[in-house]
């Protein structure tokens, strides 16, 4: 059963929001033309920039990483592109776990903003970027996604002494070194990956090409000449391996494990962070192989969906996921050097799929065993109380009508009443119920 996290659904900006009744993009450039507005955003994002994790969950946790993290620099952050994650990536570690732990909007930058919105040329780009952090957070409320997040800020400071202090902590010194990056930068320039364009006087926009950096955004730069394809490479990957850093440098900090999504593929070669194989190490923990599990039958699920269903059915859940992290456990065992991924994707293959394709069989041939003479049928969910009352209470059959009772099959609504208390309490039931939600859409 969830155990309700007191940081769980708290970030910040809701503060703001809340005070000044600004929930959409309309109201937000609203209520930021007034200057108490602006120094309130600046008063509560100053006092926001501590890190504490004293109170982030250290069971049933994971880190939110590249893909999955809100405030994450490169991504774009309009509501539109972010709410595939938050729809669907973002649930499928629900599968497992139940917390996410994310930064979300960095009170750091929000300092920086309220400064910014004085400026009359940044002020358009400064309240729009406001706006879009202000739609997701909202989302994730509404659709009560926020009851499983915990907001907490992790490492920031994005300078080169930082970048390398985490980096050689995580074992990836080698990839700090600026002669490492602008080899990659110069690669990515001779195979005609990168890109330059003008978008206003005296401004350009430079990116890397889909799909090596798919899902990473461009960069913009505010100056007469544009900049070199190196140069921009450069900007972009440095700035994309800063963040995987952190974000490695929070989970490690917390002692928990990491999901990231939307890697660019050109980093798939760093060993022991990315999605890959991890050379023979094999996994460490059965919580970082749930963090590369993605279960089909969940996954056509929105994350609101899989919120509601395991709110409804909490204890199917649990004993589901005792399930699971046995299958991991026992495959783990058997295949100890090989990857989170190839682990989690055998548990589901050899285990869970089989398993759930006996409670089907089971629910199936227990349907056509109610079978009845008149050619009706009677299915789960459609026996009634005062017919299975039948059952135990002689009384209740006379309530029925003599007729009506001398057409039931007791012997048969016994089994049947016995057969589906044991398909209740399978450990299976919890997939059987998300797959059910999906056939009535």
């Amino acid at each position: 059963m969830l155990h309700s996290s007191p940081r769980a659904g708290r970030h910040w900006l809701y503060q703001w929001m809340d005070e000044f009744e600004a929930f959409d993009k309309e109201t937000v450039w609203d209520r930021l033309k007034d200057p108490r507005a602006v120094d309130r955003l600046h008063t509560i994002s100053s006092e926001s920039m501590f890190i504490d994790y004293s109170t982030v969950p250290l069971v049933g946790t994971v880190v939110a990483g590249t893909g999955i993290e809100l405030g994450q620099p490169g991504i774009c952050g309009t509501l539109r592109c972010r709410k595939p994650t938050l729809d669907s990536d973002l649930g499928s570690l629900l599968h497992y776990f139940d917390y996410v732990v994310m930064q979300g909007p960095d009170p750091r930058s929000y300092r920086r903003y309220a400064e910014q919105l004085a400026d009359r040329q940044r002020y358009p780009m400064t309240r729009l970027t406001v706006a879009r952090d202000v739609a997701c957070l909202q989302y994730l409320r509404q659709s009560e996604i926020t009851k499983h997040v915990v907001f907490a800020n992790k490492p920031g400071c994005f300078c080169d002494r930082h970048f390398k202090e985490h980096a050689d902590a995580l074992g990836l010194t080698e990839f700090t070194e600026p002669s490492m990056i602008a080899d990659m930068a110069q690669r990515l320039t001779r195979k005609g990956l990168v890109s330059v364009e003008k978008v206003d006087p005296g401004a350009w926009y430079g990116y890397i090409t889909r799909p090596v950096f798919l899902g990473s955004i461009g960069k913009r730069y505010e100056q007469e000449k544009p900049p070199s394809q190196a140069t921009v490479a450069n900007d972009i990957i440095k700035r994309d391996l800063m963040s995987m850093v952190f974000d490695g440098a929070a989970a490690r900090m917390m002692g928990l494990p990491m999901a990231s999504l939307a890697v660019p593929g050109y980093f798939e070669t760093v060993p022991g962070y990315f999605e890959t194989e991890r050379g023979g190490e094999g996994p460490r923990t059965i919580e970082e192989v749930a963090a590369h599990l993605t279960l089909p039958i969940l996954s056509n699920l929105k994350t609101a969906e899989v919120v509601r269903l395991r709110e409804r059915h909490s204890a199917d859940f649990e004993a589901f996921r005792s399930a699971l992290r046995e299958a991991i456990s026992t495959t783990m065992e058997r295949m100890p050097d090989v990857s989170p991924q190839r682990i989690a994707e055998t548990a589901w293959q050899e285990q869970l799929k089989p398993a759930l394709a006996d409670l089907e069989r089971r629910i199936s041939v227990n349907r056509r065993s109610l079978a009845l003479g008149s050619g009706t049928m009677l299915t789960i969910g459609s026996v009634t109380t005062a017919v299975a009352s039948a059952v135990t209470a002689p009384w209740a059959a006379a309530l029925l009508g003599a007729a009506v009772a001398s057409t039931l099959p007791v012997a048969q609504i016994s089994e049947y009443l016995k057969e589906r208390k044991q398909i209740n309490m399978s450990s299976m039931y919890f997939l059987w119920r998300a797959q059910k939600m999906q056939d009535h859409y």
